[in-house]
């Protein structure tokens, strides 16, 4: 429940930070931060 929660947050901070830099960027940050959550 936690894990869904803090999950649901870094989307929406990625996507909120998407607006504002390149996609690109976003992505693998997105990648990077759902490995982490992973693990």
């Amino acid at each position: 429940m936690v894990r869904e929660y803090l999950r649901s947050e870094c989307v929406k901070e990625l996507l909120s930070q998407a607006q504002d830099s390149s996609l690109t960027h976003s992505t693998l940050q997105l990648r990077a931060t759902m490995s982490a959550i992973r693990h």
